[in-house]
């Protein structure tokens, strides 16, 4: 038979003590697509977050998967190395680019070692708000950095790594590779290419699953 769904803005989203309502009717879940940290401009954000709290709200993509979203969690991996046993310290240090916050103070070496450097908004997407100093020269990167510069709470600085190529259809792509689970169970792969090596809006889309 299906599932009924209601495309809404969550600022639709109107709860009542009780249930959930979308445009006057009743819903069971809530499958989140909008970005959760936008959710600090939503108007009903405090009667969205009485009704997860009362277990009123069954979310898709819940609020929590934001910390995994975040690459400051990335930071803190490395920054404090003393919440983790040692299997995940040897795990962090072996798969994940060395990770920093975003400091003021460290600026100079930031831009001294520009080739080796990826600056990346905490919360940034499809390459928009990621600056490779590998792509530009010594003047344009220090004027970079002055935009991770006015807001350092939001960036991160991680090491660049050299991504593998892939041979497919005679062309040599880059590919960014994104596992999904289900049920604790690898279920397929999103995945996103692009000729260059930088992951941006226009790569090319692709998905695979072992159903």
């Amino acid at each position: 038979m299906g599932i009924r769904a209601l495309l809404c803005n969550p600022e639709n989203l109107v709860w009542n003590g009780r249930e959930m309502r979308v445009f006057g009717e009743r819903i069971d879940v809530v499958y989140r697509f909008f970005p959760a940290e936008w959710m600090t401009s939503v108007d009903n954000l405090e009667a969205i977050l009485s009704a997860a709290r009362s277990g009123g709200l069954d979310v898709v993509n819940g609020f929590s998967s934001v910390v995994a979203q975040s690459k400051k969690t990335m930071a803190l991996w490395h920054e404090r190395p003393e919440l983790f046993d040692a299997e995940e310290r040897r795990l962090v240090l072996n798969h994940v680019p060395r990770t920093e916050s975003f400091r003021v103070a460290e600026l100079e070496r930031y831009r001294r070692e520009r080739e080796r450097l990826v600056v990346k908004r905490q919360f940034g997407r499809i390459g928009e708000e990621v600056l490779m100093g590998i792509h530009c020269g010594a003047e344009e990167w220090a004027d970079w950095l002055g935009w991770p510069a006015s807001e350092p709470d939001q960036w991160i600085v991680q090491d660049r790594f050299e991504n593998l190529p892939v041979e497919t259809g005679g062309r040599t792509l880059y590919g960014c590779f994104g596992p999904y689970v289900v049920d604790g169970r690898f279920a397929g792969l999103y995945n996103r290419f692009a000729e260059d090596g930088f992951i941006a809006y226009n790569a090319l889309i692709g998905a695979v699953t072992d159903r």
